[in-house]
């Protein structure tokens, strides 16, 4: 599917902001956080207060209702979060409309910058209560072992008409003159993937498959790891489809040297790329958890009203929290779609995981329902009054 281009300034300083983005893709659990990580914080001294149950007698009929898992105690939890990342719009939302506040939680938000599974380790201590992780091999690794970081909620979700973070990116003279279609048409393509086990090379490799092709159809690389270099690898003819990250995507589409093509919408609807997890320690304070879950699907539930079109609310939202300017945000198109039902799909998680296994970046199985908080969404989900 080709996505209509919106021509709009390739900005310097914009592109330097994001150097770091092809990072927060990249799956690589052994390594230590980098010195650009916050330090590791001491877990806070949080009480697993019991929610309140009483509902406010005024509730006009259909309205969310959201405080049953209100907390009778107001309860400190840390959050890791890279801000630079559009997808993590629910989580900017919940926090600048008050929803964690609603439910008496004080959220200190830990930036990073950098891979999201970087932080696995420094939520399997509890120095952090909640974070995201991606759905490569970090994430089952992480579980084998020993680890026993919890997955709560589902965060991210393909589902067409709506923004993916990642993206296929055909050089222009390519797409001008081939016109590429559907992934068949990648055979005999030059491609790169940016780092190997990512969300970008799963895309590549998702893409690949649905085409009925192997690796050794296509001439594959993983050198992509800067808006630099994606953009480098592009204009240089050093690639002739280069998988990225948004918004760096728009801006090179915008600067006339790529078109945006595929993403997991195309190749892999329903994907769920970003899971909510905890550390050990929080995924046992069970109301603490609900309290948290419950804010974040409220604001999920919010993106979902908009339909994929940016509100003046969520535009402003998302451009306080990002720092990226509002024609960027509006430039990269529909906005990110996160589930409010907020399920995690075990059943397509599992077969993440035998596809990893199948390209030989996992060393072993675990049993993936074991890694999940089971029925968390479903008892967190806001519910409408009667």
């Amino acid at each position: 599917m080709r996505v209509p281009t919106k021509r709009l300034r390739l900005v310097a300083s914009v592109l330097m902001t994001f150097a770091f983005l092809v990072a927060a893709c990249a799956d690589q659990p052994d390594e230590a956080v980098d010195g650009d990580t916050p330090a590791a914080q001491d877990p806070p001294d949080a009480t697993d207060g019991d929610a309140g149950t009483d509902a406010p007698s005024d509730a006009d009929e259909g309205e969310v209702q959201t405080t049953s898992h209100r907390l009778d105690e107001e309860t400190e939890v840390t959050l890791a979060l890279n801000p630079a990342l559009i997808s993590y719009l629910p989580f900017f939302v919940a926090q600048e409309k008050g929803y964690f506040a609603d439910n008496n939680l004080s959220v200190k938000v830990i930036e990073y910058q950098g891979s999201a599974n970087t932080q696995i380790p420094l939520i399997a201590r509890g120095d952090i209560d909640f974070a995201t992780a991606v759905t490569g091999p970090a994430i089952f690794s992480q579980f084998a072992e020993g680890f026993d970081v919890r997955l709560l909620a589902a965060v991210s979700e393909a589902r067409e008409g709506w923004l993916d973070p990642s993206v296929l990116v055909v050089r222009r003279d390519v797409w001008d003159e081939q016109q590429l279609e559907d992934p068949s048409d990648l055979e005999g393509i030059s491609i790169d993937a940016a780092a190997e086990g990512s969300p970008i090379d799963f895309l590549v490799r998702k893409a690949l498959e649905a085409a009925g092709l192997t690796e050794g159809d296509v001439t594959l690389s993983y050198r992509g790891r800067t808006p630099a270099d994606w953009q480098q690898l592009l204009a240089n003819d050093v690639v002739e489809v280069a998988g990225m990250v948004e918004p760096v995507a728009t801006q090179i589409e915008s600067a006339g040297t790529g078109t945006r093509w595929l993403s997991y919408a195309d190749v892999i609807p329903g994907y769920q790329e970003t899971l909510l997890v905890a550390s050990p320690d929080m995924a046992a304070k069970e109301n603490v958890v609900l309290a948290f879950t419950n804010a974040l699907l409220r604001a999920a539930q919010d993106v979902a009203e908009s339909e994929g079109d940016w509100t003046e609310e969520l535009l402003t939202i998302a451009a306080d929290s990002t720092g990226l300017p509002t024609e960027v945000i509006e430039g990269m198109g529909p906005v990110p779609y996160s589930p409010p039902e907020g399920e995690v799909d075990v059943q397509a998680l599992a077969e993440v995981q035998s596809f990893w296994l199948d390209a030989g970046l996992l060393q072993g199985e675990i049993e993936v329902a074991d890694m999940v908080e089971e029925g968390v969404a479903a008892r967190a989900r806001p519910q409408e009054s009667t």
